[in-house]
């Protein structure tokens, strides 16, 4: 269920042994442009993410952005539409002509500036799914579930060129594009292959890579064991947070960050919640 379909009007209606899994006004957060607008209310310091463009609204802007980014040393943004999941419809640019003829005229979209050097696993682009209940707008009450998943892309992270933008694998950790590439590595390589030295961080000017043991398909690190369904693309929290010990890093201090990231941008959605909170009661 969306955060559009929790209404106050609808709670309202709902009988003693009813519940629904939302809180009105949480829709502040469950949608993209929705969620840049939240997170700009946070002061200077305290962002949990880059700059951000709503468009049609602010396409202006991000056109200004896109012409005065040099060839040499420039930002990357990357673009995802409002209604898609699953990866579709994203794209990077890097410069006017990097976005395709009459794409940011057919809906609306959400471009923000790339992080070009993320932490990275064995040379592997990844992302964590993090599971938060929030039992209570009013006082704002919520738990963080000390497990989770972690994302990762199919193919070594390479820092944006024009020669790669379109690289999905490269860029994406959204698990429906990269399942299909290493479905394809699976049958297309040998069974013994292995993406380079066991251990050895891809660098080529990424950012810090935590190294691990590679798959045997060459898509991203760990023992098969740890792969969920399955996949050498999913990982849970649990064993990360074990791997980084391994290697002598905090993982309790890397995990207050993760949190406190999340209390940010709940802070930050209080007002909303608090609301729909009160207009439903």
């Amino acid at each position: 269920m969306s955060g559009k379909s929790t209404v106050p009007a609808r709670v309202l209606r709902l009988a003693p042994w009813q519940r629904i899994n939302h809180f009105v006004g949480m829709d502040a957060i469950s949608s993209k442009p929705n969620l840049v607008r939240t997170l700009r209310r946070l002061p200077p310091g305290q962002e949990v993410s880059p700059q951000a463009w709503l468009l049609p609204g602010e396409a202006s802007l991000f056109a200004a952005a896109l012409s005065s980014n040099p060839l040499k040393g420039g930002k990357t943004f990357i673009v995802k539409p409002e209604a898609e999941c699953q990866g579709r419809g994203i794209f990077l640019a890097r410069r006017p002509d990097d976005v395709p003829r009459g794409k940011l005229e057919s809906g609306s979209f959400v471009a923000q500036q790339y992080v070009e050097r993320p932490l990275l696993l064995d040379g592997f682009k990844f992302d964590l799914r993090l599971y938060v209940l929030v039992t209570s707008a009013a006082p704002l009450r919520d738990f963080l579930f000390d497990d989770g998943l972690v994302r990762l892309c199919a193919s070594p992270y390479m820092q944006p060129r024009s020669s790669n933008l379109a690289s999905a694998t490269v860029h994406l950790t959204n698990f429906a594009i990269n399942r299909q590439a290493e479905a394809a590595a699976m049958v297309t390589s040998k069974p013994a292959a292995a993406s380079g030295a066991a251990g050895a961080p891809y660098r080529s000017g990424a950012g810090a890579s935590v190294p691990a043991a590679p798959s045997p398909q060459g898509v991203p690190p760990a023992d098969v064991a740890d792969a969920l369904g399955g996949s050498q693309c999913k990982r849970s929290i649990h064993w990360l947070m074990r791997h980084l010990r391994s290697l002598g890093i905090d993982s309790a201090a890397v995990w207050a960050r993760v949190a406190d990231c999340v209390n940010r941008t709940l802070l930050a959605a209080r007002p909303e919640l608090e609301h729909g909170y009160v207009a439903a009661s």
